[in-house]
């Protein structure tokens, strides 16, 4: 088409949009694009829906002006056009639909300067003539000024048009649930690394607690042997007694050293028989799974080790909670007193369930209470 200065101008893309109204998606159109011959070389004009920002740089071999202009929809389809110009031999549109953004490529026949100045509904690039003077008035093909059959059918512009914003929306959604879907991993990723930092600390912890009460076994055997060596006044290792007119309960506690019983005074068998009944009915509650009786044996100040009262009550009663019985006897109990009040009893234990066996050493730290005898500390000790 002829403007109405006599310059040959071609409109290379349209979609006849007006350039004036804003875009209902918010974002800035580019509706089309023209060529003219003015005085001093090639002008292409750039329309759209709002004002562009570019980008511009020349390439060579061959000689090229690219620019970019990014933040745009394009309203058409993009092609490659050859110009019948003087100065500018093609045209090529150029769509990046994943970041919203385009590119126009100019092919130069030499290397020769140019303009761009940004307007507000247009981006206008002039390419300055090799010469510097007017440039000859090319003819105008049919094929440039008309606009693809596509573009020149209403319907089918705006079917294109449709498919190109729904291609749009899908990227846009296809891109925020790739994000969605690192920050998952980033938030499952930091899980699991949590969980390897527990899991760590649980092991250190559970060394540690082994090194503790290993030290605290040879602790006691040390402190023991010091005792029966150093104090002569100490009482002989003394066993358990037979089971006499069913006054102690089963399982029975096996005697090993029954003269020195006879020999103690009426205040030491007492406490002897005191300790023997209280072993005999912690025995019981044991093999019964008597967790309210069991746990009634313990001191308030028990401890095993590092491990605190409730915390080995409460490992207690998830064992006793486990289907199956027990079976616990007791052998060559040997009980040696501190003093009027507290004693150490070792003996050696078998224990059987259903599902696990074990047979070793038993220490227990007694402590009178009021009148009854408690459970201090425990450990033990694999044969």
């Amino acid at each position: 088409m002829l403007s109405a200065s006599g310059c040959i101008t071609a409109e290379v893309f349209s979609l006849n949009t007006s350039n004036t109204s804003p875009a209902p998606d918010g974002m800035v159109h580019v509706t089309k694009i023209t060529y003219s011959t003015v005085e001093n070389g090639t002008s292409v004009k750039v329309y759209a829906t709002g004002r562009l920002e570019y980008t511009s740089y020349k390439l060579s071999n061959p000689f090229r002006l690219a620019v970019e202009i990014p933040n745009v929809l394009l309203d058409f389809e993009p092609e490659r056009i050859n110009l019948d110009d003087p100065n500018i031999s093609s045209l090529n549109v150029v769509r990046f639909p994943k970041v919203d953004s385009i590119r126009l490529e100019l092919e130069l026949y030499a290397n020769v300067s140019f303009n761009i100045s940004p307007a507000r509904q247009y981006l206008e690039i002039v390419v300055l003539g090799t010469s510097g003077k007017k440039s000859p008035q090319p003819a105008v093909s049919k094929e440039i000024v008309a606009d693809s059959g596509e573009m020149n059918n209403p319907p089918q512009r705006k079917e294109t048009l449709d498919k190109l914003r729904e291609e749009n929306n899908n990227l846009k959604l296809e891109i925020l649930q790739k994000q969605k879907g690192a920050r998952e991993l980033e938030e499952e990723n930091k899980l699991i690394q949590q969980e390897s930092a527990k899991n760590r600390h649980r092991m250190e912890e559970a060394i540690g607690r082994a090194k503790n009460v290993n030290a605290r076994n040879e602790f006691l055997e040390k402190k023991l042997s010091r005792l029966q060596e150093t104090k002569p006044n100490a009482l002989p290792p003394v066993a358990g007694f037979l089971k006499q007119g069913g006054a102690l309960p089963s399982p029975i506690l096996l005697a090993s050293d029954k003269g020195a019983f006879e020999d103690m005074d009426e205040d030491s068998k007492a406490s002897v028989k005191d300790i023997r009944n209280m072993l005999s009915g912690w025995l019981l509650a044991w093999n019964r799974k008597d967790f309210d009786t069991f746990s009634a044996y313990y001191s308030q100040d028990f401890k095993a080790g590092i491990i605190s009262r409730g915390k080995w009550l409460r490992d207690k009663k998830r064992k006793f909670a486990k289907p199956g019985r027990f079976e616990i006897n007791a052998k060559k109990l040997e009980v040696n007193f501190m003093d009027a009040n507290s004693a150490v009893v070792i003996f050696d234990q078998v224990f059987k369930s259903s599902y696990f066996s074990d047979r070793g050493t038993k220490a227990l730290t007694l402590t009178k209470e009021d009148a009854d005898w408690k459970i201090l500390s425990e450990s033990w000790k694999p044969f």
